[in-house]
């Protein structure tokens, strides 16, 4: 049993559509940075990012779900740490979202983007699962392991390219159970 960091936006939750959907503007899929997926908006996409009620209807990504459930009837610690404007309204809204989604995770924690990898750290977790390439990167520096989520915008880095990379949930679930299947053979 693992005790295993789950990023939420980009592996959980669909962010990208929701920033689509209330900016009325396509995205570079490629782009990471909201400066460089909708140029010209930082206007609007730091208000729509302040805004507490975006974070209580975000769609979940296909097998978001069944993924998670599974990780947890296997004994892992799952907990969700993900980096949004730390304010009480914002982490109330992510603690109603996943519980009005059944995310099985035993702990919640909203920090700041730059925050994020030390407290990952800090945590002392045995995995952290991630789609940001700049998130990623500061983990490897930390020694944590990661799982890249795959995602357009996390396709194209050289050092997260490097990175064991999965497409979806069940591919993660796979892995993680042939995983603890093997150590469970040494014993």
């Amino acid at each position: 049993e693992m005790k295993v960091a789950v990023d939420l936006d980009g592996v959980c939750a669909k962010w990208d559509l929701a920033a689509i959907r209330h900016l009325g503007l396509p995205a570079d899929p490629y782009a990471y940075d909201a400066k460089d997926r909708w140029p010209g908006q930082e206007a609007r996409y730091k208000r729509f990012l302040y805004d507490y009620r975006v974070y209580r209807n975000l769609d979940l990504i296909d097998g978001a779900v069944e993924g998670l459930t599974e990780l947890d009837r296997m004994g892992h610690e799952l907990i969700a740490v993900t980096a949004r404007p730390p304010t009480n309204l914002i982490k109330t809204a992510t603690a109603h979202w996943i519980t009005q989604n059944g995310l099985p995770f035993l702990d919640l924690h909203v920090t700041g983007f730059e925050d994020k990898p030390e407290l990952v750290n800090d945590l002392m977790v045995d995995l952290a699962i991630d789609d940001s390439p700049h998130q990623l990167k500061e983990l490897v520096k930390y020694g944590v392991p990661v799982i890249v989520f795959h995602q357009p915008w996390n396709r194209n880095d050289p050092e997260v390219l490097k990175m064991r990379r999965f497409y979806d949930w069940r591919a993660i679930v796979d892995y993680l159970s042939e995983r603890q299947n093997r150590s469970e053979k040494r014993v």
